[in-house]
């Protein structure tokens, strides 16, 4: 990767960022070894593709995402099991066979599995955010009936931030909503001590994601 990926003409101007890009690509590194490498698209199996130890590609710390090589010109069949989870899916993606997945061949969730209803997939926007030390976004709206949603912090990279050790997302379950059912979520670097806190982990600016998962509107 190009060395200037890494410098101020990109915006990485500060050390702790140039820090976590090299963290970040000791993770692709890490996951292409194992992903790519040791997988054998003859007999696939799945793997985990983000962890609280190796980031990628936006993951969500309520969720777990699995990995697997396929070749186009073999037929496959998957066995599973539920386990109380609100929402499962699978995705065909298609690129080089040398690379990373780059856009989406087919889908299928397990509302179209159980009943073949509509299942649209869900949305996914995101926003940067930039805080002084003594600031805090507030972020108010209303989570539409779905199946999952959350609110997520990564980095420019789209590294989620140590969910192990702070709370750095929040679910539609764990918000604490309004008398007239609506939230209020905080984003700040320390804890204001009120509900509905998400730590920045003290950086300065990071990005955050939210995600709907089945919408009904």
């Amino acid at each position: 990767m190009d060395a200037r990926f890494v410098d101020l003409a990109h915006g990485v101007d500060e050390a702790w960022e140039r820090a976590e890009a090299h963290r970040y690509f000791v993770h692709l590194l890490a996951a292409s070894h194992q992903f790519i490498m040791e997988n054998d698209p003859e007999r696939p199996r799945f793997v985990r593709l983000e962890t609280p130890w190796r980031k990628l590609m936006g993951g969500n710390p309520d969720a777990y995402y699995f990995l697997a090589p396929l070749r186009g010109d073999r037929a496959y069949r998957i066995r599973g099991g539920y386990r109380g989870e609100v929402y499962r899916s699978l995705t065909v993606h298609g690129g080089k066979s040398e690379g990373w997945p780059e856009y989406v061949i087919s889908h299928i969730n397990d509302r179209q599995w159980q009943s073949e209803s509509d299942g649209s997939y869900g949305p996914y926007t995101q926003a940067t955010y930039k805080l002084a030390p003594d600031e805090a976004l507030v972020i108010t709206g209303r989570y539409p009936p779905c199946a999952f949603s959350s609110i997520v912090l990564t980095n420019r990279w789209l590294q989620s931030y140590d969910f192990n050790q702070r709370r750095i997302s929040i679910n539609m379950r764990q918000t604490a909503l309004e008398p007239d059912g609506s939230f209020r979520i905080i984003l700040a670097h320390e804890d204001p001590r009120v509900p509905n806190w998400i730590d920045t982990g003290t950086r300065p600016e990071g990005r955050l994601a939210m995600r709907f998962q089945l919408p009904e509107k």
